[in-house]
């Protein structure tokens, strides 16, 4: 994804071809925290995208991060799988990853593969 400087609200769309493919990822740092957004279907072919966001984004932000998952329309083992070695990173780093608000596409995948102790989840 190259080298990005985010600032206190900064913003990076990727949208797919048809409207029901959309997907989105957002950034927000406020006083409250740092929370990235996901919005669409988080699968093999985006997840990538995030990958890229969250290691930009953890390069720098000391602290916890918050994705909030909400909106996640999909998600498949391969976004899973971003989301834990993310979660992964930071706690090598003595911070914390936490996935609020997931949606049910998310819960659904978490249910079906053991995350105990790699992923902290928030509803």
């Amino acid at each position: 994804m190259g080298s990005h400087h985010f600032t206190a609200e900064s913003s990076i769309h990727l949208i797919g071809s048809r409207a029901r493919d959309a997907f989105s990822v957002s950034f927000l740092r406020d006083d409250a925290g740092s929370v990235v957004t996901v919005t669409g279907e988080l699968d093999v072919a985006t997840a990538p995208q995030l990958d890229g966001v969250l290691r930009c984004v953890s390069a720098q932000v000391d602290g916890d991060l918050e994705i909030d998952a909400a909106k996640m329309t999909f998600c498949d083992c391969r976004g899973l799988a971003v989301l834990l070695h993310a979660a992964e990173r930071r706690r090598r780093r003595g911070q914390r990853l936490t996935v609020v608000h997931p949606s049910p596409a998310l819960r659904r995948l978490i249910s079906l593969i053991d995350t105990t102790g790699s992923l902290r989840i928030v509803r």
